[in-house]
């Protein structure tokens, strides 16, 4: 995991509208999602340790935005600000496991000088940032080096040709596998062995063949008893351990293939192991711990820390009490419980689409019939309204001409009025004016002849502007006539009465198609619940617009139908087997820990891989086990009192009194590959190893 620590200055955080109006559903949905003031605490409390991680995201939009991952339950996206000044506190979301899968491959941890949430962008301080740059660029280093991490991965596990003594081992594993498997088929097979670990230890040698297993030079180091140079860890001193105990936890921790340990008391080894154990888990190691005594099991496991996450293998009656909560059918039983719970409540809002398809079909089906059955109305109607715009094209547009017309004569005859009616106002000033000058001495008699001919003018002009006025009031009266007619004309006309009358019965019924869907859409929204946020918008309501919503519901009853055979087939099975579980449990357990003799009951294990395997009384380990542990782990530390032969008499000579056509057959070419069978069955790996001498630093005596 890639992990790169940003230090950046104040962050300001705005929560948005949508968040706000989103929250109290969410919370409803999901409980123990926080307010918004809660946010801004864990954020403050995730700063003052290592700090916030964040990764950066692409939405739908193509926008990048910053995702901060507040706690193991809930995360927040953080979109910047149009003045890049602080961000907007955008969404709140449940964590899946998507998200811890994406958290694995690495992230940014940033380390802020304060956290500050603001109601309004007004209440950010003038010139602050957002620090973007700073954190997209660190996000474009992290990105480099997971690409560099990934290369460095495929290239340490690219397949690399085994040399011809590794390849010879193998052979000789899958050959003693083969023996073990042909007596097994006649007889009982010896104790400590089991068809389930023989065709496991097949399923390791082939593991190893392939060059998967995460070590490839553990099965170097058994073939050519190769050790790799280490340095023991520093590890701080514990008061309960001796300098023997605590250089045990040392060598533990940082030994990078295999270690032998000697023991002689099994209370020392009982706090030494808890210690290895512990200071594993706190190095972000995975650790498979092997006993064959139970009751050493389960006292190393109960000195650990209730923090780390023991999944104990076994059955309740070889479990000691204070260990029976770690038991994996426990923990799946439990799970089990957890999940089922969890799930109700999305099982109840799927069950229309599990159960009552056929209703929800009916429902749709409906729904389309009343939206053809609206188009069809439509349609008609559309068709009587360019009927109802063609027959009044032909009614009104001839006196809409005339009416224009009209209008075009009532303005001449205005304009021309009111022109003589000036003239005649002046010429009455211009009399008025000739008659006050009459009575004047000498030139009197000719103002008087003056205003004389300007009466008769006078006269003439006074007729004109009357007959100029009735012509106006003529043709006003023929303006207002045409208005009447004009509306009058439509409602007169017996088509287009039966017109009106057919438009308003398709819209009476095409409303009653309306009320019709609308139900409709309530019955198929009520099937979908929670299940959706928000539906296609219906307004205003249109044929159109209920075919989309009824594409749209027609996709959701797809998909949920999906979903709902999913979870109901996968409650089912859930209900029925509770052990389904127990690979995940085995995969994300800090520790995996069983007897010897339970070996056998690990789920799923040719997916497993532990970065430590440590074995208690290893001196009865069969060989099956160590082809195990060489396939799945990458280290190995392996603890025994005594490395005493344990010979399976049985199988010994059933191998001696074998045909030699037999031999043959099961891959035993001469009597010195049955010597070499023989051999093998008659040590023990862990006395193998300890008859090659490893050096003193893979060697340790208690």
């Amino acid at each position: 995991m890639e992990n790169l620590l940003v230090q950046v200055g104040p962050i300001y955080l705005v929560p948005s509208m949508g968040l706000l109006q989103g929250l109290a559903e969410q919370q409803r949905r999901y409980p123990y999602l926080p307010d918004i003031n809660k946010i801004l605490q864990d954020l403050r409390q995730l700063n003052q340790g290592s700090g916030v991680p964040a990764l950066l995201k692409v939405d739908n939009q193509g926008i990048t935005h910053l995702t901060l991952y507040c706690s193991s339950s809930y995360a927040v996206g953080l979109y910047l600000l149009e003045n890049n000044d602080g961000y907007s506190l955008h969404y709140l979301k449940a964590l899946q496991l998507q998200d811890y899968e994406a958290l694995a491959e690495g992230a940014l941890w940033l380390k802020v000088q304060s956290w500050l949430l603001c109601t309004d962008v007004r209440m950010i301080l003038p010139l602050s940032t957002a620090c973007w740059p700073q954190i997209t660029e660190a996000w474009q280093q992290l990105e480099e080096r997971k690409v560099t991490a990934r290369h460095q991965q495929l290239t340490a596990h690219a397949p690399v040709q085994l040399s011809p003594e590794q390849e010879s081992f193998l052979n000789r594993m899958d050959v003693l596998l083969t023996l073990l498997q042909q007596f097994a088929s006649t007889h009982k097979l010896p104790a400590g062995l089991s068809d389930a670990q023989l065709l496991r230890a097949r399923q390791s040698v082939a593991r190893l063949r392939e060059e998967s297993a995460p070590n490839a030079h553990l099965l170097n180091l058994l073939v050519h008893h190769s050790y790799l140079p280490y340095q023991p860890a520093k590890v701080n001193s514990v008061e309960a351990l001796t300098e023997e105990q605590l250089e045990l936890v040392r060598r533990v921790i940082n030994v990078p293939d295999l270690l032998l340990v000697q023991a002689v008391s099994e209370t020392s080894k009982v706090r030494a192991l808890s210690e290895c154990l512990r200071e594993a888990v706190q190095r972000q190691q995975r650790v498979l711990f092997m006993a064959r005594n139970p009751q050493i099991l389960d006292s190393v496991l109960e000195r650990l820390p209730e923090a780390i996450q023991i999944v104990r293998v076994g059955t309740e009656k070889k479990v000691s009490a204070r260990v029976q909560s770690h038991l994996l059918t426990n923990q799946a039983s439990s799970m089990q419980r957890s999940l089922l719970q969890r799930t109700s409540a999305l099982q109840q809002q799927l069950a229309p689409f599990a159960h009552e398809l056929t209703q929800v079909d009916q429902k749709l089906t409906d729904l389309h019939a009343s939206i053809a059955q609206m188009r069809e109305k439509e349609h008609a109607l559309q068709s009587v309204q360019e009927l109802v715009l063609q027959l009044t094209h032909k009614l009104v547009d001839p006196l809409q001409a005339h009416l224009s017309g009209l209008v075009t004569m009532q303005k001449t005859l205005w304009d021309r009025l009111n022109k003589r009616k000036a003239t005649l106002a002046r010429w009455t000033q211009r009399k008025s004016w000739l008659d006050s000058r009459s009575q004047l001495p000498g030139m009197g008699l000719l103002f008087l002849q003056l205003a004389q001919s300007q009466g008769h003018k006078l006269a003439q002009m006074e007729q004109l502007v009357q007959a100029e006025q009735a012509v106006y009031a003529s043709n006003l009266e023929a303006y207002n006539q045409a208005q009447q007619d004009l509306q009058t004309i439509l409602p007169a006309n017996e088509t287009y009465r039966e017109y009106q009358k057919r438009i308003h019965d398709l819209q009476s019924e095409n409303e009653a198609l309306k009320k019709q869907a609308l139900e409709q859409v309530r019955a198929l929204n009520a099937s979908l619940g929670d299940l959706t946020p928000s539906i296609p918008p219906l307004a205003p309501v249109s044929a159109e617009k209920l075919q989309t919503y009824a594409d749209w519901y027609s996709e959701k009853r797809r998909l949920f139908a999906r979903r709902a055979q999913l979870l109901f087939d996968w409650r089912a099975d859930l209900t029925a087997h509770s052990e389904l579980l127990d690979p995940e449990l085995l995969r994300y357990a800090d520790v995996v820990a069983l007897s010897l003799q339970e070996s056998t009951s690990l789920t799923g294990s040719e997916e497993l891989e532990f970065d430590l395997a440590l074995i208690e009384d290893a001196e009865s380990m069969t060989l099956p086990d160590l082809l195990f542990f060489l396939a799945h782990s990458r280290r190995i530390v392996l603890s025994g009192q005594t490395a005493s032969p344990v010979p399976d008499k049985e199988v010994y000579d059933w191998l001696a009194t074998l045909p030699q056509h037999e031999r043959v057959r099961l891959g035993l070419q001469d009597d010195a590959d049955v010597r070499t069978m023989q051999e093998l069955l008659q040590s023990t790996p862990y006395a193998l190893l300890l008859a090659a001498q490893p050096d003193s630093a893979h060697l340790l005596h208690l």
